[in-house]
């Protein structure tokens, strides 16, 4: 197991993560639902939740 402490962040982590969770929200959001809202609301909670 590797433990990569910031993926988002991280040059070799960020495109892929970035892609798959684009690819996610455009599929889900070809279903009608709002999802880069809720995805938008679920980084602001975990941002607060950050100590």
């Amino acid at each position: 197991m590797i433990d990569i402490s910031d993926p988002l962040n991280d040059p070799d982590w960020r495109g892929p993560l970035m892609e798959g969770s684009k690819h996610y929200l455009d599929e889900v959001n070809a279903t009608g639902l709002d999802a880069n809202n809720v995805y938008e609301k679920a980084k602001a909670a975990s941002s607060a939740c950050v100590v």
